[in-house]
């Protein structure tokens, strides 16, 4: 039988303390019921299955890659048991069979982002390329599954590759897994919610109970296919399986009563192959699963990574690669092109990329925060720093990503001189009584507060203020910080982050009102730099606003055939500065996801009595969701 995705076969860089270790076997796809695929372990030496719980039918690592080599099995996998010290940590990303797109929410991506930067340990793709491996050494006391995420360290064999994703040794991690284990849910029995348990109630009995519960109302809306206030028919639908779930716990009921809705009724559902309708409804029916226990909260873990031994947070380190999956398709696409052809760090294009994006965005478009504070509003406004030394192509990048930009607002600029040169061509009376016309920007480069103050009195939906040189910008207000002028110079940029009304009052050149005091920043700077200006700086929150990017070592410029990516970008630039104003709102696991990370970083806040600066460092990740982006 083939496979049906390409097996890597790079064997020999699974590491050598595993390939010791007599505890291998192969394995090969098999069909199960509903059309799924699955992988059987095999015992290499005889063909028939294999048991996790037998080592009479495992083999050494040399006998199982031999099997493979012959075409007897599909791959090798290893197995886990109670006498050796290895854990396996499985990052699955489920697909839909028919087009190949993930199902994986945006939630669960970031959460596997999180594990595998914290165990930072030997990592390798699975066999579909689509999936992540991570190996530690560590042990739980049962496995566990919860939304995509999986942890066992005996009764179960993992697949090999030796494709590897993170090249380092298997390291220790016992505090993490543990850490991992729980927070995940691992005191719960296993398998309690697998869907098998019997039908207490008719279908009728199931549709009556949601009928009459407190959210019968939404119950109702969502049976009769009403998916209103949901981001997408998608989410309405996951909606729907949740309260039916609710009320059963047998996937077979769950999966008839849905497709007996409207929305089970839909095409995607009603003309779907049975392979991929398996897949639908069973993504849906386990996060329902999943969500029965406590959602998932990996905030201990992430505090307790790497924090062991005190760390120099300026110290010589290596700067992470960017992760794949966290941005928008365009961006993603557009950052990893571009530097791979310039020869720089894809992170720090995505960053500046994303300033650019919130520059293109019109202030009007406001995200409400909390559920209950209809005023409390942000627009889209990002504060971005490259930092790298002067040969890590800073400016290359932030030309790259600014480009189009530059070119709307010499647009701008001709069309200002254009609608002047007609205001000039009137006559003498009629020039007096017609409005000079506005000179509209939205780029505006390394100026004088006063410059930019009369930008934004025509300007109402922000600009982006292109810094060459970070460190120079905010050292001069800090040179003067004693001063009058540094201190209204620092107050005026403080307040363009949090945008709103404003007015100025100029010494001899009069008054003036700022309709929207708005502004996203681009800048690089040096590590050195940002080092002093970091230490000696006033703690006023101006230097904490920004996201700062260390940027990986530069390369070599390629020059090769590519896809139009900077064209699909620079589509997208125009597409946002199009759009119309607008109030959004957070989805429920969204605002859940807020409201956690809130808790969190005020918790870290309270180190303040240890280190004020580090505390207001810590406290910036609130900062930029006010500004409508979490951390």
């Amino acid at each position: 039988m083939n496979a049906p995705f390409p097996v890597a076969a790079t064997y020999d860089r699974i590491p050598l303390e595993l390939q010791q270790i007599p505890q291998w076997v192969g394995w090969r796809y098999e069909g199960v019921p509903r059309g799924k695929l699955t992988k059987v372990p095999v015992n290499v030496r005889t063909g028939w299955p294999a048991s996790v719980t037998d080592p009479q039918t495992w083999a050494s690592f040399e006998d199982a890659i031999a099997t493979v080599a012959i075409g007897h099995v599909h791959g090798i996998g290893f197995v886990f048991t109670e006498h050796d010290p290895y854990c396996g940590i499985d990052l699955d990303t489920p697909v839909d069979p028919e087009t190949g797109e993930s199902l994986l929410e945006p939630v669960d991506g970031a959460r596997q982002q999180l594990i595998f930067q914290t165990m930072s340990s030997y990592s390798e793709r699975s066999p579909s390329g689509r999936g992540l491996h991570i190996i530690v050494k560590a042990s739980v006391p049962h496995g566990r599954k919860r939304q995509a995420v999986e942890v066992y360290s005996s009764g179960r064999f993992f697949t090999f590759t030796g494709n590897v994703y993170h090249d380092a040794p298997i390291e220790d991690r016992q505090e993490l897994i543990q850490v991992l284990w729980t927070e995940l849910g691992g005191q719960a029995t296993p398998n309690h919610y697998a869907g098998d348990l019997a039908e207490t109630q008719s279908d009728e009995q199931v549709i009556q109970s949601a009928r009459s519960a407190r959210n019968g109302e939404l119950f109702i809306q969502l049976w009769h296919g009403d998916a209103r206030g949901y981001p997408s028919p998608s989410e309405a639908d996951l909606a729907l399986v949740d309260i039916i779930a609710f009320y059963t716990k047998h996937r077979g009921q769950i999966e008839r009563l849905f497709m007996a809705s409207a929305l089970g009724k839909r095409g995607k559902y009603a003309n779907a192959n049975p392979r991929r309708l398996a897949a639908l409804l069973g993504y849906m029916i386990d996060k329902a699963f999943d969500r029965v226990l406590p959602p998932v909260d990996l905030s201990l873990l992430s505090f307790r990574a790497g924090h062991t031994e005190p760390q120099d947070l300026w110290g010589a380190f290596d700067p992470p690669a960017l992760p794949t999956g966290l941005l928008p398709p365009v961006l993603e696409a557009f950052a990893r092109e571009q530097g791979d052809q310039m020869g720089a760090d894809p992170g720090g294009l995505a960053m500046a990329a994303l300033a650019a994006c919130a520059a293109a965005i019109c202030d009007g478009i406001e995200l409400q925060v909390q559920v209950h504070d209809p005023h409390w509003r942000e627009s889209a406004r990002l504060w971005i720093g490259l930092v790298a030394d002067p040969s890590g192509k800073k400016s290359p990048q932030i030309r790259a990503v600014t480009r189009k930009l530059a070119s709307i607002d010499h647009d701008l600029a001709k069309e200002f001189d254009r609608e002047m040169a007609k205001h000039d061509a009137l006559d003498k009376e009629t020039r007096q009584s017609t409005p000079q016309p506005c000179r509209k920007r939205i780029v505006v480069r390394d100026t004088s507060i006063e410059a930019v103050q009369g930008i934004l009195v025509n300007n109402p939906n922000g600009i982006l203020v292109l810094q060459d040189e970070l460190a120079g910008w905010v050292g001069g207000m800090d040179k003067y910080s004693g001063t009058k002028g540094g201190a209204h110079n620092r107050g005026f940029w403080l307040e363009a982050f949090n945008g709103g009304p404003s007015s100025f009052d100029r010494v001899g050149r009069g008054s003036g009102s700022i309709p929207n005091l708005s502004a996203s920043v681009l800048g690089g700077i040096q590590p050195a730099a940002i080092r002093k200006v970091a230490s000696d700086g006033v703690d006023d929150g101006l230097l904490q606003r920004f996201l700062f990017v260390v940027l990986q070592p530069a390369g070599l410029t390629k020059d090769q055939p590519r896809r139009n990516v900077v064209g699909e970008y620079e589509a997208l630039i125009d597409r946002m500065r199009r759009q119309p104003p607008v109030h959004l709102r957070f989805d429920m696991e969204a605002q859940a996801i807020r409201n956690r990370a809130e808790e969190f970083h005020h918790k870290l806040v309270a180190w303040e009595g240890v280190n004020p600066k580090l505390a207001t460092h810590w406290s910036a990740p609130l900062r930029v969701d006010r500004s409508g982006c979490l951390d």
